[in-house]
């Protein structure tokens, strides 16, 4: 007889894979590698008596199924679908009624069928049509039993996309510190003294309901509405005033705001199948790290919808792929982005940093709000284009601009000019470069009367990924007076440094499923001579980390970073960040963590952005995260 072509043999399986649900242990084919990657398809197959194996238990996986025993197969599938389609989902039910006593748990029900599975058993069907007929099964009879499925199935996927999606994510957290004396943390944030680990606890929570539906025609409605006080605790404490004295914003960091985080409507111009989208209300957008991006300003809670690099931005936004070319348009706000007390979630910051630098005489570390303006509108532009089979290469042109402009600053509006190109993967290699370039001006027609000679920004990096090896080497330059709302880089608790240059280097190796471990270093100097950074200072960061596997739901991690300063006049100023951590995935949506960190600044004092005394902080962070 013929042997079965691979592909065939595949399919089923395949199948088996989407209908599968937890397999039993008990009678499982001894030859079964529960290691392989289709022991649970094969072991399901096995349990739903489509599959068989051999006299002796043995499944001899190895040896080539032929055509007949491939369709005895087939019909033993046909048959489990006919018996169990009548059992898949109709969709959601409504809302329950009063819980009665629990019965007797009752046996795992069928996990449905979609329109491209019932579509591989038509041409299964199909193709070993004489087979089944040898075993006494009507081609004719299956092929209509299929298509009334396919009818009901298209019937149930129907009435399901016509109904709303509900979704939900909530965080808690809480937050304990120990030191004598104020200090800034790793995340920039001034915190006031605190002489006992469990005092005073700052105590967080985020919670978003959301609702997406289908109006019609393509046209998709999005809602998230976002009820938190961790909001408030990320924008009380990443403040200038804040640094300066912690003191400040205690009493409000525990404020419970309301927000529409996301409200937008989602219409495809053309038809709902059409390449352009327009965007109109809430929505997320980003371009590149170097660009434009929202940063991360907590480093100790990980919040992932909160901390996506997405701009919250009121507005519109025009997606479409025109030929090979993908393209955005948005004009949109920032200053309609507020919570229920009337506070800003977005500070999309630009204009340059030197000022800040140039009027204390110092180091500009942590967060760098005096020489900057927050943004309150932005309109831009983002070409993506590709380049043969090389890569693509992209452009994008960002203008922001504010109401009025701050004392000392002589502009209130700047354009950010962007190019990058990302190299198609040579085998193990990747490879990405972007340049940028930012320009401050009164408004859009008149120039403030800056130069422009050093206000650029270059950014290379090639990586290497091979097994459990992964190697990232990269260059940075961001002149002094470069500016952008992005992310582009951390030393400390200092965002977006400028007037830096140098390479960095990242090394990842997983010994084993349950063993990792990554070291990093950064050799930075100054771009350009400055009050703060000239180009014989130095800045050096190490990085080192480890993460451990317990088991399936349990991990720890170590994670140290030191960053030292070599200015000239012999001062060394220096600090360093010990992270120890743990996790547990409770349950598929649930995730525990808990982290313990030890800081050090030795010859400096943050508060101060100067040079100055010693001292060492105890931070404890715990946070539950669900998403449902």
């Amino acid at each position: 007889m013929r042997k079965v072509l691979p592909l065939l043999g595949a399919s089923l399986t395949a199948l088996a894979m989407v209908w599968s649900t937890s397999a039993r242990a008990q009678d499982q084919f001894k030859d079964l590698d529960p290691k392989h990657w289709a022991y649970e398809a094969v072991t399901e197959l096995q349990q739903k008596g489509i599959v068989l194996g051999y006299p002796g238990g043995y499944f001899k996986g190895k040896r080539t199924l032929t055509r007949y025993e491939f369709a005895i197969a087939l019909k033993r599938a046909l048959e489990y679908v006919e018996k169990n389609a009548a059992a898949a989902p109709a969709g959601p039910a409504g809302p329950a009624g009063p819980a009665g006593p629990a019965g007797d748990a009752g046996p795992a029900g069928p996990a449905g069928i979609t329109p491209e599975e019932v579509e591989a058993l038509h041409k299964l069907t199909d193709e070993f049509k004489d087979e089944l007929k040898s075993l006494g099964t009507s081609v004719k009879d299956v092929n209509n039993r299929l298509d009334a499925l396919a009818r009901e199935v298209a019937g149930i996927n129907n009435r399901l996309d016509k109904q709303i999606q509900w979704s939900g994510k909530l965080f808690f957290g809480s937050r304990n510190d120990l030191s004598r004396n104020a200090f800034v943390d790793y995340s920039g944030a001034g915190r006031q003294a605190s002489n006992t680990l469990f005092g005073a606890a700052d105590v967080l929570n985020d919670i978003v309901l959301g609702a997406k539906g289908n109006l019609g025609s393509g046209v998709k409605a999005n809602v998230d509405l976002d009820v938190s006080n961790y909001e408030w605790y990320r924008g009380a404490t990443y403040s200038a005033a804040a640094v300066a004295n912690p003191a400040l914003g205690a009493a409000v960091k525990q404020a419970e705001t309301i927000l529409p985080y996301n409200a937008n409507i989602e219409v495809p111009l053309g038809g709902a199948k059409s390449n352009t989208v327009l965007t109109v209300g809430r929505y997320g957008n980003q371009v590149t790290a170097l660009s434009y991006s929202r940063p991360s300003l907590d480093a100790y809670f990980d919040v992932p919808w909160l901390n996506d690099g997405n701009y919250v931005q009121d507005g519109f936004r025009l997606k479409s792929k025109i030929g090979s070319v993908d393209a955005k348009l948005w004009v949109a706000s920032f200053g309609s982005v507020v919570d229920s007390l009337g506070n800003p979630i977005n500070n999309a910051l630009f204009g340059s940093n030197e000022a800040l630098a140039l009027t204390r005489g110092a180091a500009p570390f942590g967060v760098n709000l005096s020489g900057q303006i927050a943004a309150n509108q932005t309109m831009g532009l983002d070409l993506g284009l590709p380049v043969f089979n090389f890569g693509q290469l992209g452009f994008n042109l960002i203008y922001l601009t504010a109401n009025t402009s701050v004392a000392g600053s002589p502009f209130n509006s700047g354009v950010v000019y962007d190019a990058n190109f990302k190299l198609n993967p040579i085998g193990r290699f990747n490879a990405y470069a972007e340049w940028a370039k930012s320009v401050t001006s009164i408004d859009i027609s008149r120039a403030d009367g800056q130069g422009n000679d050093d206000n650029n920004a270059y950014v290379a990096n090639v990586s290497y990924a091979t097994g459990p090896l992964d190697v990232k080497l990269a260059y940075n330059y961001i002149d002094p007076n470069y500016s952008a709302p992005g992310a582009w880089d951390k030393i400390g608790f200092w965002y977006n440094p400028t007037n830096i240059q140098g390479p960095s280097l990242r090394v990842g190796y997983k010994f084993s499923n349950a063993l990792d471990v990554h070291l990093g270093g950064d050799f930075y100097t100054g771009a350009r001579d400055r009050a703060f950074l000239t180009t014989h200072d130095n800045i050096e960061r190490a990085t080192a980390g480890l993460g451990y596997k317990l088991n399936k739901t349990v991990g720890l991690s170590a994670d140290y970073e030191g960053d030292f300063f070599r200015f000239s006049g012999d001062v060394k100023p220096m600090e360093q960040f010990i992270t120890l951590g743990a996790q547990a995935h409770l349950t598929n949506n649930t995730v525990l963590k808990l982290a313990y960190q030890l800081l050090s600044y030795n010859q400096f004092s943050p508060i101060s952005y100067g040079v100055g005394n010693t001292s060492n902080a105890n931070v404890l962070t715990t946070q539950l995260s669900v998403h449902f």
